[in-house]
């Protein structure tokens, strides 16, 4: 949660350095955005390329202060249960077709992990997906 924070507050610095004189609104092209919330800017991030595209509600490319501030609202601890369920559901739903499929949580696990800079092996990963699946299925069925 602090260096969720931490990365927020870089994201309002760098919104304020690439402040849009003519259009008189601080803008963040993606680059900018991946380098201040995660400390990276390596092209290959999915995860950070995958809240990006939820930020930037008007698929420009570029982040207006209105799509962070309303992004962030997300994150705030009176946000509803649904919401932020419905912003990591989106996440993970990669193909966007409106459910998610093993290969997107892999491929998301994947992601995470080497943002973290972990590497496991492919054994392991799955290893983590079936509990994951597991879980989720007994979840499902105590409820029904």
């Amino acid at each position: 949660m602090v260096q969720c924070l931490d990365g927020a507050k870089q994201i309002l610095a760098a919104l304020f350095r690439c402040f849009d004189l003519e259009l008189k609104q601080p803008r963040v092209p993606s680059e900018e955005f991946q380098l201040a919330l995660f400390k990276t800017s390596n092209k290959e991030s999915l995860f950070a390329d995958r809240v990006f595209d939820l930020f930037d509600t008007k698929h420009n490319g570029i982040l207006g202060f209105e799509e962070f501030a309303r992004a962030l609202s997300v994150f705030h601890p009176n946000a509803s249960v649904d919401e932020k369920i419905d912003f990591s559901f989106k996440l993970y739903d990669l193909k966007q077709q409106g459910f998610i499929e093993r290969q997107e949580v892999k491929q998301m696990v994947v992601a995470t992990l080497a943002e973290s800079g972990m590497n496991l092996s492919d054994e392991i990963i799955e290893s983590i997906i079936d509990k994951f699946y597991t879980a989720f299925l007994s979840v499902l069925c105590s409820d029904s």
